[in-house]
């Protein structure tokens, strides 16, 4: 048996702001996104933005025995909590712009200057803010703010689009003390 309370939001294009996630602390003090103003790496435009959020589910465990009703004994078992999954294809406006907020890179120092990066060794966490907005932007929009204070990315495939755009799919997961969501009134 399982009680799924993780909601699927999605959107065709979202507004994402990326920092390093030691440099995020959400306190109830402010809104979410005065948290991602320090240094942060706004990418104008991210689509086909999908968040998983979190799921509990539970076991019934039959015991032995029935109630005074007649009904068998049962007892509830709690199983961990999952993680918010966040996809999404982010439109860059340079081919290592995701990688550069990520991934360490090693300095190549020949004829042609390039900068390699190594995927998993030197990857660190990152916060990500993502706004979706119902309306035109205005005092009085319709907006939900998802907060993933320290998520662990994983990069997809880099595309050049033909108006030379560059895209790169993503997936990004985070434990749900890190999630934070913010409807504004």
């Amino acid at each position: 048996m399982a009680f799924n309370n993780g909601q699927v939001w999605t959107a065709r294009q979202a507004a994402i702001t990326i920092c390093a996630a030691s440099t995020v602390t959400v306190t109830a003090l402010a809104n979410l996104a005065s948290f991602w103003s320090t240094t942060p790496f706004t990418l104008a435009n991210a689509k086909n933005v999908t968040i998983t959020l979190p799921t509990v589910t539970a076991d019934a465990v039959p015991m032995v025995g029935v109630d005074a009703n007649s009904f068998q004994n049962l007892g509830m078992e709690r199983k961990p909590v999952g993680a918010t999954k966040l996809t999404a294809t982010l439109v860059l406006d340079a081919d290592e712009a995701m990688e550069a907020k990520v991934l360490t890179a090693t300095a190549i120092t020949s004829a042609v200057a390039a900068s390699r990066y190594h995927a998993e060794a030197s990857q660190t966490d990152v916060a990500i803010l993502v706004t979706l907005t119902a309306t035109v932007a205005t005092a009085n929009d319709t907006r939900v703010s998802f907060g993933l204070a320290r998520c662990i990315v994983g990069f997809g495939d880099v595309k050049v689009t033909a108006d030379g755009h560059v895209e790169q799919d993503i997936e990004a997961y985070c434990l749900p003390v890190n999630t934070h969501i913010e409807y504004y009134d």
